[in-house]
């Protein structure tokens, strides 16, 4: 009698053992995917648009941004030449005498996909920006400073920094070109954070 009542209570024992492991398990399982569901939250809100990272640089650079004419994105695809369906969002700034200034800042948000081929229209805008400083000499120092970066599906275009003062000599100026070019390396790395590449190719 005794045996069977041991067998009786060692057998509810597992039982309940095991109930409480699968209720564990199961509460590990939703925990696990409550917090899969938090962190794709957070990163979908984190994502920034355009204007934001452009936003930010400004704020890096302070008086080294030297833009001051805002234009429309659809002002900025049409230029550049990109595929509206690619694009998720775009900040495009100028400088509002570009005929002897070059400063431009552009920052396009693309879907999946299409960054390299947006990269490639800026690059082609660029080179077209390089030849006519050749030929007219007015801002070559700085647009030789010119920087592309592609951070995911982020890719942006600069020609930015203050200008050096003309009674200067070329080394000087072209010193400090190269000084204010660096505070763009600076900003995009903090927003984006890792190694700064600039795919520029301005020869």
């Amino acid at each position: 009698m005794r045996k069977k009542l041991l067998i009786i209570m060692m057998t509810a024992v597992m039982a309940a053992t095991g109930i409480g492991g699968s209720a564990a398990n199961m509460a590990g399982a939703s925990g696990v995917k409550d917090v899969a569901a938090v962190s794709a939250k957070t990163a979908k809100k984190k994502a920034l648009t355009a204007d934001q990272v452009l936003s930010k640089i400004k704020k890096s650079m302070k008086t080294s941004y030297t833009c001051d004419n805002k234009l429309k994105m659809s002002d900025g695809i049409t230029y550049y030449d990109l595929d509206k369906s690619k694009v998720e969002s775009m900040a495009y700034e100028a400088n509002s005498n570009s005929s002897i200034n070059m400063d431009v800042a552009v920052v396009v948000k693309v879907k999946k996909g299409y960054a390299d081929t947006a990269r490639a229209k800026l690059q082609k805008s660029l080179t077209q920006t390089v030849d006519y400083n050749k030929l007219y000499n007015m801002d070559t120092l700085r647009v030789n400073q010119a920087r592309i970066f592609v951070k995911g599906n982020y890719v942006g275009m600069f020609i930015l920094g203050k200008k050096a003062s003309d009674k200067l000599s070329v080394q000087k100026q072209a010193k400090i070109a190269k000084s204010e070019a660096a505070k763009i390396d600076k900003a995009w790395k903090s927003v984006f954070g890792g190694n700064v590449k600039n795919f520029a190719k301005v020869n």
